[in-house]
C-alpha cells in the first residue's frame, strides 16, 4: 500500500484489475514514478504474451477503478525483472524512464471548459491547454493547487474540497464530477414529502405502461 496525494492506494488492486483485463497479460507491476510528491504518477509495467492496446488498457481500469487509482503510464517489457529471491524487482523498474504518452489535445469548447482553462491558464503561467491535460504532469504542485482553489471558490458557486482537485485532474474530470454532483445536490434539495411524491409518482406511470403492455399481449 501506498499513499499518493492523500489517497491510500493498494497497488495489488490495480494489478489485479490490468490483469482481469484479459489472459494475454501475465506478470504485472504498478509502482509511483515522481521526484516530487506532487508530480508522482502511477506506473504499470506488463509481460503480455501479444502486443496490449494501452489506450484500451486504460479506458478498461477508468472503469473499474476511481480516477486515482489509474495508472498514468503503462510499459510492456519482454519480461519483468526478478530478484535473487523471486520477487519483482520494483528497485530496477523504477529505474525505467516511461516517457509520457501524449494525449490527444482537446480544446475547451463549452463556456465552463474556457472559464476552467483560463484559470488553469492563469494559476500555471501557460498559454494552452488542453480539457485532458493533468494538472500536475502540467506544472502543477502543492501551491498551485491552493491558488487554483481559491480562485474556483470566488469565480464558480460550487463546494469543492483541494482533495477533489486532487482526484480530478483534468478539466473534462472535473467538469463531470461537478454535473454528478449538481445533480445529486438537487435531489437532495428536493424537500422529503415531495420526493416521496415524486417516487410515487414514477412507480405508478411504471405500472401503468406495464398494465398496457399486458393488454396488448392479450388482446393477441
Amino acid at each position: 500500500q501506498i499513499k499518493l496525494r492523500g489517497f491510500r492506494i493498494e497497488l495489488g488492486e490495480i494489478e489485479s484489475a490490468i490483469q482481469a483485463y484479459t489472459d494475454q497479460i501475465e506478470t504485472v507491476a504498478v509502482l509511483s514514478q515522481g521526484t516530487q510528491a506532487e508530480s508522482k504518477v502511477l506506473c504499470a509495467f506488463f509481460s503480455a504474451k501479444d502486443k496490449i492496446d494501452t489506450g484500451k488498457l486504460k479506458t478498461h481500469l477508468q472503469r473499474h477503478l476511481p480516477v486515482y487509482m489509474v495508472p498514468v503510464h503503462y510499459q510492456q517489457l519482454d519480461a519483468l525483472p526478478y530478484t535473487s529471491s523471486g520477487k519483482i524487482d520494483r528497485k530496477s523498474l523504477s529505474r525505467i524512464q516511461v516517457g509520457l504518452e501524449k494525449e490527444k489535445v482537446v480544446l475547451p469548447k463549452t463556456e465552463m471548459e474556457k472559464q476552467l482553462s483560463l484559470l488553469w491558464k492563469e494559476v500555471l503561467q501557460i498559454e494552452k491547454v488542453s480539457i485532458r491535460d493533468d494538472f500536475f504532469q502540467i506544472g502543477g504542485n502543492s501551491l498551485s493547487v491552493i491558488h487554483l482553489h481559491k480562485l474556483l471558490m470566488e469565480k464558480i458557486d460550487r463546494d469543492i474540497s483541494i482533495a477533489n482537485l486532487y482526484r480530478y485532474r483534468t478539466i473534462e474530470s472535473f467538469l463531470t464530477y461537478i454535473s454528478q454532483k449538481t445533480d445529486a445536490d438537487s435531489l437532495q434539495s428536493i424537500p422529503e414529502p415531495r420526493r416521496r411524491e415524486l417516487l410515487l409518482q414514477g412507480n405508478a406511470k411504471r405500472s401503468q405502461r406495464l398494465s398496457k403492455r399486458k393488454g396488448i399481449n392479450s388482446d393477441e
